[in-house]
């Protein structure tokens, strides 16, 4: 029987088809020349299955075992886990908890209680124009404007749709990794869409073109943390790098250190406003997950307890954002799941 988690026999299934592939991981098939008719028959349904086996081994079966004597799962989570600022979990690890709402709806709000959900609209986006001063990142966000339009238009010109939003989405947040057109290639396939080498090098170049401020600060960033060995946010938060770390890797996170720790921080100034005002009403923060939080208050108390979530972690914002607007999404129901 053909067994789809055997990658020797995933490579003798594409041989048949005439695609000798020196790799069958996610990545290599979802960057592989293969013809449309075969990616719709094959390729798209392998790594689908692949997605929800993982889920499944991860999230699916692990997860009853947890669960207490009160249903409920109390994991071990380290609010300060890592060297950024971000928090950390484990048994289980909730901060992993798929997007989709089969998983979100798991979380729910106790009887006579409702669940708040709020997070930061393209907070690291937003730090980089801030860091970075960059005038056309500014004028985006301080217009309203979505950020990821407005790269596709620097990009493709104003006869844009959604696939070009969505590689400007893609290209948005591989900038701030320090990822390159390989990293573009591979998350642009995962969503459909396809690029030459070529294309996603040439996609790369017009977004350092159109926020030129932006990059040159990413770059002044990594050549620093290169010569000192040590990156530290707006805040002093520190990360140290060890002398043989590969330099390249070195450079990249640190640089991304510089964002992630000041959102990380912005985040936990948020969720400590929001817990000393909503503690007398018996309500409390059940999860933080990056830059997102999620409340559990009285039912009575839900419409209050959004105002002052939304009004907290604009507040946090604003001591790091001077020149950018912070742009926080709140929403209330009975589950984790009403955010999606």
């Amino acid at each position: 029987p053909f067994n789809p988690d055997s990658s020797v026999q995933v490579r003798e299934a594409f041989q048949l088809l005439g695609y000798d592939l020196p790799s069958v991981s996610v990545d290599a098939l979802a960057v592989a020349d293969i013809r449309p008719e075969h990616r719709e028959a094959y390729v798209t349904p392998l790594l689908e299955y692949r997605k929800a086996s993982k889920l499944l081994s991860a999230f699916g079966r692990p997860l009853p075992q947890y669960v207490g004597p009160d249903r409920a799962i109390h994991a071990n989570i380290r609010p300060v886990g890592t060297a950024s600022g971000r928090p950390t979990a484990s048994e289980p690890n909730v901060l992993q908890l798929p997007r989709d709402k089969a998983f979100r709806r798991l979380v729910v709000a106790p009887p006579g209680h409702r669940v708040v959900v709020a997070d930061y609209s393209q907070m690291e986006l937003r730090i980089l124009a801030q860091l970075s001063g960059d005038a056309a990142m500014i004028r985006a966000f301080a217009a309203g404007e979505d950020i990821h339009a407005a790269t596709a238009r620097a990009m493709f010109g104003n006869a844009f749709g959604d696939e070009e939003r969505a590689v400007a989405k893609t290209l948005n947040f591989l900038i701030c990794y320090g990822g390159g057109a390989s990293n573009l290639m591979a998350q642009v396939a995962q969503r459909g869409i396809a690029l030459s080498l070529a294309e996603a090098k040439s996609f790369i170049e017009r977004w350092q073109q159109g926020f030129a401020q932006a990059w040159a600060w990413l770059e002044r960033t990594r050549h620093q943390v290169r010569r000192t060995g040590e990156a530290r946010s707006p805040w002093g938060r520190r990360r140290g790098f060890e002398p043989g770390t590969n330099l390249e890797e070195r450079m990249r996170s640190g640089a991304n250190h510089v964002i992630q720790a000041a959102n990380a921080d912005i985040t936990l100034l948020a969720m400590a406003a929001v817990d000393r005002q909503i503690a007398p009403w018996g309500a409390w923060v059940a999860l933080q997950i990056y830059d997102e939080l999620v409340v559990i208050c009285p039912a009575e108390r839900a419409g209050d307890a959004a105002q002052v979530v939304e009004s907290a972690m604009v507040g946090a914002a604003s001591k790091l954002l001077v020149d950018v607007p912070a742009k926080v999404s709140v929403a209330v129901g009975d589950s984790w799941a009403v955010k999606e």
